[in-house]
């Protein structure tokens, strides 16, 4: 709950009353507290259980592999959230400086032109028939995550 709440003020920070931060912590907290509570006196089962069981080992929580693989995933999730911000700013300076254009004047006055030109690009890119027969696979999503745990 406190987590919820958190992340919605950080979003929401600007167009949301304070005021109403207290209020969403508390329905948060008594939600949470009447999930587990029903939970448990409807079934005798666990409250907590996990999805796909596994038999890792607990003396020690990480091996040596795992943590050279995160530090590998963290460093490139780094790099990727500095080229996002990177691409994202120099979209906002293309768009500012060509905001006098004929065509900037169009993407001002019609809101939605700019989403519709990044999906009919983002549909061309993977449309099957052309690149995006490099990106689809033949197996479905059921069957990949039948393999994946098995």
């Amino acid at each position: 709950p406190i987590g919820g709440v958190l992340f919605s003020i950080e979003v929401t920070a600007t167009y949301f009353a304070v005021r109403n931060y207290w209020r969403g912590f508390f329905a948060a907290v008594g939600s949470a507290f009447v999930f587990r509570l029903l939970s448990f006196w409807i079934t005798d089962e666990e409250t907590i259980t996990t999805l796909f069981k596994t038999h890792f080992r607990v003396d020690f929580p990480f091996d040596l592999q795992e943590m050279i693989a995160f530090t590998f995933i963290g460093i490139c999730c780094g790099f990727g959230g500095a080229l996002f911000v990177f691409v994202h700013r120099r979209l906002v300076d293309f768009r500012r400086q060509h905001r006098n254009t004929r065509f900037g004047r169009i993407l001002e006055r019609n809101r939605f032109v700019f989403p519709v030109l990044w999906v009919a690009f983002a549909m061309s890119v993977t449309f099957p028939l052309g690149i995006g027969r490099f990106l689809a696979g033949q197996k479905s999503h059921k069957d990949v995550l039948g393999m994946f745990f098995s």
